[in-house]
C-alpha cells in the first residue's frame, strides 16, 4: 500500500494582513490517496529443448520480447481505464471532479471540436493546461480520420505546420498531443467494451466503457504504484526437457487528480 499527499488549491483571503498584526497562518485542506497494488502481471512461456537443438536462430530473445510486450500492453490498458475512471470521479477535499464530453467524434471537425471541448473545461477547472503537458488517446481508426484530413495539415490547427511534407513531431490539436491505440485483440485500447464483469482484470478498473471513444489528460489525472518493475526469469526444467519463461511486474493505477481528466463518449 502506498500513500500520496493531496492538497487543496490555495488562495488569498481575507483579512487582509495588518502593519504590526502578526501572521498564524490558515488551515490548507489536505488528504491523502492510499494505492494499493494489483495481482502480479505475469506473462509466461515454455521453450521445448528439441525445438531450441532443431531451429538455427535464437528462440528465447524473441519470446522474452513478446511476454514483456504483453506486460506493457496490459498495464496501457489499465491506465487508460483508470484515466476514464478519473474523469467519473468526484475527486477528494475541494479539488474537484473529473468531466466528460459527448461526441459523435466520426469527423475529423467533430474530433478536433471535442478535444478542444475537453481542454477548454480542464482549465476552467484551473488545470494548467499551458505548463502541463496535455494528452489525448483516440482510437487508431479515429486517429488515421483526423490525420487524413485537411485539419492535420492547416497550420492553425497542427501546431503552426502547414505542409504536408513536413508535418510537427507529434500531431496536436490546440496544444493537446494526439495518440493512437489499436482496439484489434492484442491492442492497448480497451474502449468500446463493457468491462463491468470482465473478471479477468482487477476489480478497480472494471466499468462500462461501452461509450468511451477516447480520453484526454495530463500526468496528475492517475498514480501508479510499482512494488516489482519488470522482471524476466528462465528455467530449465529437466522433467518437461525444455525451459520455462517468464516475466512480471507488480503494481498499481488509480485515479488521482479528476480535474486533469476528461472522458469523450458518444451518449
Amino acid at each position: 500500500m502506498v500513500r500520496s499527499p493531496l492538497t487543496s488549491l490555495c488562495s488569498v483571503r481575507p483579512p487582509l494582513p495588518t502593519p504590526g498584526v502578526e501572521l498564524t497562518g490558515g488551515q490548507l485542506k489536505a488528504d491523502s490517496i492510499q494505492i494499493g497494488s494489483d495481482d502480479k502481471l505475469i506473462a509466461q512461456a515454455f521453450v521445448d529443448e528439441l525445438e531450441e537443438i532443431i531451429n538455427h536462430y535464437d528462440v528465447r530473445s524473441p519470446y522474452i520480447e513478446q511476454l514483456t510486450q504483453a506486460l506493457a500492453v496490459t498495464q496501457d490498458k489499465n491506465a487508460l481505464r483508470s484515466i476514464a475512471l478519473s474523469a467519473r470521479d468526484s475527486g477528494k477535499i475541494d479539488q474537484g471532479g473529473g468531466s466528460s464530453v459527448v461526441s459523435a467524434f466520426n469527423t475529423a471537425d467533430l474530433i478536433r471540436s471535442a478535444i478542444v471541448s475537453a481542454k477548454q473545461k480542464m482549465e476552467e477547472k484551473n488545470v494548467a493546461v499551458d505548463s502541463k503537458p496535455i494528452r489525448a488517446m483516440l482510437k487508431t481508426g479515429d486517429y488515421y480520420l483526423y490525420a487524413n484530413s485537411d485539419k492535420a495539415v492547416n497550420k492553425d490547427t497542427n501546431g503552426g505546420v502547414g505542409s504536408i511534407a513536413q508535418t510537427a513531431p507529434r500531431l496536436t490539436i490546440d496544444g493537446v498531443e494526439l495518440y493512437r491505440s489499436s482496439t484489434a485483440t492484442n491492442g492497448v485500447n480497451p474502449f468500446g467494451v463493457n468491462s463491468t464483469n470482465d473478471t479477468t482484470i482487477a476489480a478497480r478498473y472494471r466499468a462500462n466503457f461501452s461509450n468511451t471513444v477516447a480520453v484526454v489528460w495530463s500526468p496528475d489525472a492517475v498514480i501508479m504504484a510499482e512494488v516489482q518493475p519488470v522482471q524476466t526469469q528462465m528455467e530449465t526444467d529437466v522433467r518437461h526437457q525444455g525451459t520455462l519463461l517468464v516475466a512480471k511486474w507488480t503494481g498499481g493505477i488509480a485515479p488521482f487528480r479528476p480535474t486533469d481528466a476528461v472522458e469523450i463518449k458518444t451518449a
